[in-house]
């Protein structure tokens, strides 16, 4: 098992995964000791925060770990961490917490080790991973165990548990990462009443506590998307009937995404739909190599017009604002999002969540083409807020909805839908204050579309590929 460089044992709940970590830290020091008769050799057992570290690794380590084997102690050489008694290699297991990974940008361990991966960004993995070296050691194991879930979801299940290496990744070797699915049953001493509670839970939670499933977490913000619903090869109407905008999220050394969204006449059920048609989702890339790259598609296809978010609008050092070369090279209209008005993220949310739901016909509102590979990859991997359950949380891979989001948000702020398609006309109150904040500035997710169900002229349906 040790052969394999990255390994993560992960999935349910219950198996003992913090358990198994720390005790193979134990066997790989001893098997050192006992093959190589290497001493005082460091490994490194990491946890997202020193409160998590104290409660699952620490105080276990005193209570499990015997005398005979060693002690744990705090000093100033090598901080906290367990010490393996002089007849058993002098081996050192240093406890340490993830709060500001770089601080470990000297540090060397033999292996390393990390609880609750996903808890993590994918900027912690590989700092981390460049740590791992010992002399006289050939093989440095990245080990970890972890739930699914949280911020690092997406990252950690591309890797190891759908072994997807493409994009950034395609240098890794693919035989180098071994997934183990964690399981209760991994766990013989668990009592019935934990079995029973997890039999109790809803569905979607129980098949991922119980049965380790990646794809419904806890904590999960979009568990409404399904690849086979919202992924479509064919849409409802031609493109060239369609009114078409763009949407920004800006970003170098994190991904930058431009969306391009296509809003349909009402189809003969009085329904109108949003297609996300095409994406791209790049990194280093500056504003003018962006605005070069968009200004292709704008001169070729009839754009209503692209919304960017605020920093988009703001200069440094008096450089020009993206939104000021962006309006120089692009042949459509540039106008600023409400991405700073109040529950400006909260209402992207609800919107979002609303148009991902089911029209009358049993059809999202909400489709996209399968070449927006990115925002199909991380939408669903996407976590709410810990502090704010109705908002996102934005330390994960959260570019691409953030560029639908503010697209959706801006259609219903702009735009008025009507039969003939989309006349760009502002939305004046109506007496039942449609589509209007509530005395909090909170939009209700359930009101939105209504006014888009309204039966107007039908039009005729034609099925294209693009």
């Amino acid at each position: 098992m040790y052969q394999y460089e990255y390994l993560l044992y992960g999935g349910a709940a219950g198996p003992g995964k913090s358990y198994i970590l720390r005790w193979a830290m134990v066997e790989l020091l001893l098997n050192w000791f006992k093959r190589y008769g290497l001493t005082g050799v460091r490994v490194g057992l990491f946890c997202e925060d020193y409160p998590t570290l104290r409660d699952r690794q620490a105080s276990r380590i005193k209570r499990e770990f015997p005398l005979w084997l060693g002690k744990i102690k705090d000093s100033q050489a090598e901080g906290l961490a367990f010490h393996m008694a002089p007849g058993y290699g002098d081996g050192i297991i240093a406890l340490r917490n993830l709060d500001d990974p770089a601080k470990y940008a000297s540090s060397e361990f033999a292996a390393i080790g990390v609880d609750e991966l996903t808890k993590n960004q994918r900027q912690t993995f590989d700092d981390l991973r460049f740590r791992k070296r010992w002399p006289g050691i050939e093989h440095s194991p990245f080990l970890t165990a972890s739930n699914p879930g949280s911020i690092g979801h997406g990252w950690v299940k591309k890797l190891f548990v759908d072994r997807d290496f493409s994009g950034d990744d395609e240098n890794f070797d693919p035989s180098s990462f071994l997934f183990i699915k964690a399981l209760p049953k991994d766990n013989p001493y668990l009592p019935k009443s934990y079995w029973n509670t997890l039999h109790s839970l809803p569905p979607d939670m129980r098949k991922a506590m119980e049965e380790g499933n990646w794809n419904i977490f806890a904590g999960q913000a979009f568990r409404e998307f399904s690849i086979q619903k919202h992924v479509v090869e064919q849409f409802g109407f031609k493109l060239e009937d369609c009114t078409k905008v763009m949407t920004f999220d800006w970003g170098y050394n994190d991904p930058g995404c431009c969306s391009w969204l296509a809003i349909t006449p009402e189809n003969q059920n009085g329904i109108i739909r949003v297609y996300v048609y095409r994406e791209l989702y790049q990194r280093e890339k500056k504003p003018k190599q962006w605005a070069e790259e968009l200004a292709l598609y704008t001169k070729i296809e009839d754009i209503e017009f692209m919304v960017l978010p605020h920093d988009c609008f703001s200069t440094d050092r008096g450089n020009r604002s993206i939104a000021k070369i962006f309006k120089q090279k692009l042949n459509t209209r540039i106008i600023r999002g409400h991405t700073l008005t109040k529950n400006a993220r909260i209402n992207r949310a609800a919107i979002t969540h609303e148009l991902l739901g089911e029209a009358d016909d049993g059809i999202p509102y909400l489709l996209f083409k399968p070449n927006c590979y990115n925002t199909i990859r991380t939408l669903p991997e996407l976590v709410y807020d810990e502090n704010n359950p109705e908002d996102i949380n934005r330390k994960g891979e959260d570019h691409a909805y953030d560029a639908l989001s503010l697209g959706l948000l801006t259609i219903k702020e702009k735009f008025k839908l009507t039969s003939g398609g989309v006349k760009s006309q502002p939305i004046r109150p109506q007496k039942q204050n449609a589509w209007q904040p509530d005395e909090k500035g909170k939009i209700k997710a359930p009101d939105f579309w209504a006014e888009f169900k309204k039966k107007k002229k039908k039009s005729t349906t034609h099925y294209v590929k693009e």
